[in-house]
């Protein structure tokens, strides 16, 4: 999220631009990820992979998803 947020120019430019406060921000940066609903527009907007900006329970998932669809094919 901190990576993010730079790409932004900092937690007050990242408010405006998603239309939020920067308390709002900082709350992210505490909690070490951003909500769902934000990441797609978010990656659109920066060169921070996907993989960094959600929360790492869904990297896991999505990862341990496409290792069993991999296994399936074999």
């Amino acid at each position: 999220v901190k990576a993010v947020i730079a790409e932004f120019g900092g937690q007050k430019k990242m408010a405006v631009m998603l239309g939020g406060c920067q308390q709002l921000m900082a709350n992210w940066v505490r909690q070490g990820h951003m909500p769902f609903k934000h990441v797609k527009s978010v990656a659109a907007t920066t060169k921070v992979p996907l993989r960094d900006i959600l929360k790492p329970e869904i990297v896991e998932a999505a990862n341990w998803i496409l290792e069993q669809e991999k296994n399936a094919q074999l």
